[in-house]
């Protein structure tokens, strides 16, 4: 379920919100709020060609993927997510199951992760601003477990990365560039949609 954007900011409430497709095109879409919106369904069409993409690719390596799914979740965020009337794109996280990813490695399609990771591409393209990261199952987050295992390590990191920095959010009238201490701070809310 969605929560109410915060009166004062426009955002979403602090922290992480699973949805449906449904319920977030209902609300950040559809919604009566954004009823004289300019760019909205643009960028979710967008988004769901991006996403389409993905499961033509899941398609082309079923063969090697063994009834799996190469994107396990999704993580939206940025001004889309916002009482911005008119945002230009949607900011996105795709995890994908990097075991799997790895497996398939030499088959034929598989570069279209490659592609399909391509952040200036896929924003002319499809709207979208994507960073994607590989899925690394741990079994414990204690240092011990995940140091000197590079692919952990990255996944770790890019994952509380991503986490923090979708919760982050420049106040009005802040230009944009490099987030400072005092517009680093936690303040908004990003979703999650399975895949």
């Amino acid at each position: 379920m969605i929560p109410g954007l915060d009166v004062s900011t426009g955002h979403l409430p602090l922290g992480r919100y699973h949805a449906t497709l449904a319920e977030i095109h209902g609300r950040f879409v559809s919604h009566p709020d954004f009823a004289k919106s300019s760019t909205r369904q643009a960028v979710w069409d967008g988004f769901i060609a991006y996403m389409t993409a993905w499961r033509r690719l899941e398609d082309e390596l079923a063969a090697y993927l063994g009834g799996e799914r190469l994107v396990m979740t999704t993580w939206l965020a940025g001004s889309f997510v916002s009482r911005k009337p008119d945002p230009g794109n949607l900011d996105l996280t795709i995890f994908v199951d990097g075991e799997l990813a790895a497996s398939c490695r030499g088959k034929p399609g598989i570069g279209q992760i490659n592609k399909l990771s391509h952040r200036d591409a896929m924003l002319r393209i499809f709207k979208v601003s994507p960073c994607v990261v590989r899925y690394r199952y741990f079994r414990s987050p204690f240092l011990p477990q995940i140091v000197g295992r590079p692919e952990l390590e990255e996944y770790v990191m890019m994952r509380g990365a991503f986490d923090d920095w979708w919760q982050r959010a420049r106040p009005d009238g802040v230009a944009k560039g490099e987030p400072t201490p005092e517009t680093a701070a936690a303040i908004r809310g990003y979703l999650e949609v399975d895949a």
